[in-house]
Formats: C-alpha cells, structure tokens, sequence
C-alpha cells in the first residue's frame, strides 16, 4: 500500500507492542497493517474490538484463555459481508492468548 507511511504519519500512528492499555469493558484500537504484516498473539485483559475500515481483508484468529492458542477460532473481516464475514469482530476476555490476525491467503492487499 505505497500511502501506509502517509496515512500512519497523518493519524499519528506509531508500531504497537503486543498488549497495549486496558480497561474495564473493553479495548478499541485502529491499527495499521502493511501487507506481511502481522498482530501478535498477545493476553487481553478486556474484550478486544476490532473494526474493518480499509484495505484487503483481514483474518482474526482468537482462542480461549491459556498459555498458548489453543482452539483457534477464525473471523474473516471486510467491508463486503458474506457468508461467514463481517465489517467488526471482538476478540473476548478474560487474558488468554488475545488474537493475531493474517491476511487470507487468496486476499488482494491494500
């Protein structure tokens, strides 16, 4: 996506570490992610929403609470919902592993 530097600088963004804040209810954080690049598995201490809002479609991986991802439950992400898809997903608390979201590997990128 040859204007990620430019929008990143625009809204501010710098790269987040695995974890970040937490709160009560939950946690809503935009973040930007080039192509290749992924989220990684991290413990949430709330609820995790992740919102769609541009580019290639985006494939969140959740798990329930543990050391490591167990069973891995998918949500397809994309501004054109179908079958098995949507524009936002939440990735639930209590801490467990969090979630790590990967392109699909026949996505068209930014």
């Amino acid at each position: 996506m040859p204007h990620v530097p430019e929008l990143a600088r625009a809204l501010g963004l710098d790269p987040h570490p695995a974890g970040g804040g937490t709160r009560a209810s939950a946690t809503v954080i935009h973040y930007l992610l080039a192509p290749g690049a992924r989220y990684a598995w991290h413990h949430v201490a709330s609820d995790e929403v992740w919102p769609w809002q541009q580019g290639g479609p985006l494939l969140l991986r959740t798990s329930p609470p543990g050391p490591a991802p167990s069973t891995v439950t998918e949500h397809l992400l994309t501004p054109d919902p179908e079958p098995g898809a949507a524009p936002a997903s939440t990735s639930p608390s209590p801490p467990g592993p969090g979630s790590a979201p990967s392109p699909p590997p026949t996505a068209r990128y930014w």
